[in-house]
């Protein structure tokens, strides 16, 4: 059994600059089917471990030859213009600011 009491393992936040929003933003990634996940899919919560936020593990994680409780991968820092929109059904996108409309759901896969 894991100690509950262990931390988790904080990987790195990175810095994306404008050049790789952008290219982050326009990108539609497809998944195994050939079906794209929507513009600007940077990952869902749904995956394991999660793109983003904190995995708890069962058994615990070894990272750099230590034990962790579980790992916490922190979202990106972006550049000025752009924002994460979240879709509980889908996951998370970067977008330029202005560009989601109201129904965020639409202005990404339709």
């Amino acid at each position: 059994m894991v100690n509950p009491n262990l931390p988790l393992f904080q990987h790195p936040q990175e810095v994306w600059d404008a050049a790789k929003c952008a290219k982050v933003a326009k990108a539609n990634p497809k998944n195994a089917f050939g079906d794209g996940y929507g513009k600007g899919y940077m990952g869902s919560s749904a995956s394991i471990p999660s793109t983003y936020g904190s995995t708890h593990y069962n058994g615990g994680c070894e990272r750099n030859g230590d034990w962790w409780q579980g790992e916490y991968r922190p979202f990106p820092q972006i550049a000025e213009g752009y924002e994460i929109i979240h879709i509980s059904t889908r996951g998370w996108f970067l977008r330029k600011k202005g560009e989601t409309k109201p129904d965020a759901y639409t202005s990404i896969v339709g």
